[in-house]
């Protein structure tokens, strides 16, 4: 049985942005933590945490004496502007991701190496030492050879820095000139670099990578809060300290590459275009959120209109319904006409389950299932209670419907996880549901 903690990081002290995200993961995650800069308010769930954003591994490591006592199994770290999809929650984020129970995650990493283009953080990584006045941490890491050891078994292997990764290169005769011009040191090392062939050895085995999400287990836990401690006293960047305490703290490590999901962010003017489509509306993003998608980062929250409020309105299509990766049986022939989900049951027990739908939970909620039925039958909505993944009787709404098209409503009263299921009929044939509307 897992339980999870949901840490959010927050670069920066957004007090405003805390309500925002429990509305988003409500009825998803029962354990939610934010570490917050400076924060000084009286949330319980709020941890203050003392740092810099460009080591804020620091801010793990500070939290872990919160969280420790928790008795959670996994740890899922994301940015308070990293949205993951819906379909997630801390019951089936295993099964949904595709991470084999055990695994740590992180979407990928970078060990240096030919062919890498010039990233600013590369020279502080090459050269980072953990003898820094001040610290005295060198006995808290692995000896280099274990450590490079430890990175092998996730098939890491750290190669030498190429000049180019360290040291950013003009790419015309023209930019040449002015780097010239300013530092003809720069052409020197360049120059001798190419003729030996120069690589450039890191003091301390460092990779890099993405570290707005990831997901640490209960046993790796202790040693990577350590180790994030330490790259934090010692000013290792971010992307690099997270994924190098990982795996060196890791037994078992998966990347995006070896699961079901993958993540999609945002660099690019191009790419933050792609959200328009959702009209700065929260609750069209979670509606419309692609199914093949790990998370989506970042989204910038306070430009969003926070429309999961109570009160506000959800409908669920046809195409809505069929992306959601969730439970299917005895339904077949699943598609999408006119924005309607079509399908065919072919046993008198066919049910499947719902995207997420962000219910507040002290407020009555309704629903009205547009529906088409072979024949005089029984239509049943199964919800879920925070903290119990089964579908049972007695959190359910029936109908009983006739041949044909029909609209059927109910106020289901207090639904305290967003978590559905449809049956949709108890005889087999061909059923259509041109839309499911919910609201509080």
């Amino acid at each position: 049985m897992t339980k999870v903690a949901l840490v959010v990081v927050y670069n920066h002290r957004f007090d405003r942005n805390i309500g925002t995200v429990e509305r988003i993961y409500r009825g998803r995650f029962s354990h939610v933590f934010h570490l917050m800069p400076f924060y000084d308010g009286d949330r319980a769930n709020v941890i203050p945490v003392y740092e810099s954003s460009h080591y804020f591994q620091g801010y793990v490591a500070q939290a872990f004496p919160h969280l420790r006592g928790g008795g959670f199994t996994h740890y899922f770290v994301v940015a308070d502007d990293l949205v993951l999809n819906p379909a997630i929650d801390e019951r089936n984020f295993l099964e949904v991701m595709g991470l084999p129970d055990g695994h740590d995650y992180l979407p990928q990493v970078h060990a240096g190496g030919r062919n890498q283009h010039f990233w600013m953080h590369s020279l502080n990584a090459c050269r980072w030492d953990v003898r820094v006045p001040g610290v005295e941490a060198a006995a808290e890491l692995p000896p280099r050879a274990e450590a490079l050891e430890r990175l092998a078994r996730h098939g890491i292997v750290p190669r030498p820095y190429d000049f180019e990764r360290l040291w950013r290169t003009p790419t015309s005769w023209l930019d040449w000139a002015r780097r010239a011009g300013r530092d003809p040191a720069f052409c020197v090392r360049y120059a001798m670099a190419r003729l030996r062939s120069r690589k450039f050895e890191s003091n301390y085995p460092v990779i890099s990578g993405y570290s707005d999400v990831f997901v640490v287990t209960a046993r790796s836990m202790p040693a990577f809060c350590r180790y994030c401690g330490v790259f934090a006293a010692t000013r290792l960047f971010v992307e690099n300290a997270i994924p190098t305490a990982l795996a060196l703290a890791s037994e078992a490590l998966r990347y995006e590459n070896a699961i079901k999901l993958r993540g999609k962010a945002l660099w690019t003017a191009n790419d933050m275009r792609e959200l328009d489509v959702h009209g700065r509306s929260l609750s069209a993003l979670m509606a419309g959120f692609p199914p093949d998608r790990l998370f989506i980062h970042p989204v910038k929250l306070s430009g969003w209109l926070m429309d999961l409020e109570p009160g506000s309105m959800l409908t669920l299509d046809g195409p809505r319904m069929l992306r959601h990766r969730g439970i299917r049986h005895d339904v077949s022939d699943m598609r999408c006409e006119d924005g309607a989900l079509r399908l065919r049951a072919t046993s008198a027990d066919p049910y499947f389950s719902l995207p997420w739908v962000p219910l507040e939970p002290c407020r009555d909620a309704w629903v009205r299932i547009d529906i088409t039925v072979p024949e005089p039958t029984r239509v049943q909505l199964f919800w879920q209670a925070a903290g119990d993944e089964q579908f049972r009787e007695e959190r359910s709404a029936s109908w009983q419907a006739s041949a044909g098209r029909q609209t059927l409503a109910r106020n289901l009263g207090l639904v305290t996880s967003g978590h559905l299921r449809v049956d949709p009929g108890t005889t087999p044939g061909d059923y259509v549901i041109h839309g499911i509307e919910f609201h509080q």
